[in-house]
Formats: structure tokens, C-alpha cells, sequence
């Protein structure tokens, strides 16, 4: 069961990754989790607490040149580079050890 906790007023833990989920072009919370640089386990405990991964989030915009409104659906009109998206999803469709690579390879990976 999600917790529907407001977090400031403004989000809950659904909304923001439904929002995700529309801006990334994905449909599990796993690909999510995997195009913020974030553990799916460390995503799911997350969501069971209602804790939105703000840190994840603010990260994700720096590295795409991106604001936190475009992403979040509130307007805004700084998009990421759709080239860099395009690496995003082809990275995203490789094997996990070729996928872990290729993030080394970037500098967002250990």
C-alpha cells in the first residue's frame, strides 16, 4: 500500500512519480528508480514511506540541464536535451552488467 502523505503541501509520493514516469516515458516504478540513479529496493522503501527522493530528483535536473518545474509537470520551459534523453533510453533498454557499464562509463555510476 502507497502512502498518499503530502509532503509541504504540494506532492504526494504518487503524484511526483507519475509525473516521472510521463516525463521519462516509462511505466514501472523500476525504470523510474533507474533513470534517477537510484536502488529500486531504496525506491520501493521510499514510496512505502511516503519519502519523495528529493536529493534524486534535484541530481537528475543538474546532470539534464533541467528544471525541477518541467519535470514535475508545473510549467517551465527548460526541457532536457532530447539527445541526451535519447542516451538515457537506449542505455535503459542494455543488459543490467552492460547498463551498470555504460553508467560508469558517463560518471553516473560506481
Amino acid at each position: 500500500m502507497t502512502v498518499k502523505k503530502k509532503i509541504n503541501g504540494s506532492f504526494t509520493f504518487k503524484e511526483v512519480s507519475d509525473h516521472l514516469k510521463a516525463r521519462f516515458g516509462v511505466k514501472t516504478d523500476a525504470d523510474v528508480a533507474r533513470q534517477l540513479g537510484l536502488d529500486t529496493t531504496d525506491f520501493h522503501n521510499r514510496k512505502r514511506r511516503g519519502a519523495i527522493p528529493w536529493e534524486y530528483i534535484v541530481a537528475w535536473c543538474r546532470r539534464n540541464e533541467s528544471s525541477m518545474d518541467w519535470l514535475l509537470g508545473r510549467g517551465g520551459d527548460n526541457a532536457p536535451n532530447l539527445e541526451v534523453l535519447k542516451l538515457a533510453e537506449a542505455i535503459n533498454g542494455l543488459p543490467e552488467e552492460k547498463r551498470r557499464a555504460a553508467m560508469v562509463l558517463l560518471g553516473l555510476g560506481e
